[in-house]
């Protein structure tokens, strides 16, 4: 999660991007960036450092924290992505194969999340 991060940031970079709203359901790579002087000894630190960074060059730059199944598509799509190489894959048009996934992501159908209960 964290490599992707650093390459999609250099991505928008090299696309001239300069507003960019990045939303992640990775939700400890979130609180790592955001806290990133508590990072002293982590073993990521140079990364999380490096997308710090490259975050500073956007005029804007939000990195949010979202569920998987509020973005079923990216989920699906870096699922996807562990079958292949390194690297950066475009597409000319969305797969076949995400196309419900699309329509439900765009009417924002509603997904049951499973949870587990906390004890008290």
């Amino acid at each position: 999660e964290i490599r992707g991060l650093y390459f999609g940031l250099k991505l928008a970079m090299t696309k001239g991007i300069t507003c960019l709203n990045i939303e992640m359901d990775a939700a400890v790579v979130v609180q790592l960036v955001k806290n990133i002087d508590d990072l002293a000894h982590h073993p990521f630190a140079p990364l999380i450092n490096a997308c710090c960074a490259l975050m500073k060059h956007f005029d804007i730059c939000t990195l949010l924290h979202i569920y998987r199944e509020g973005n079923s598509v990216a989920n699906e799509l870096a699922n996807w992505s562990y079958n292949l190489d390194l690297g950066i894959l475009y597409f000319d048009e969305a797969p076949g194969w995400i196309g419900s996934l699309l329509i439900d992501d765009i009417t924002g159908v509603a997904k049951a999340r499973l949870v587990c209960p906390v004890s008290l």
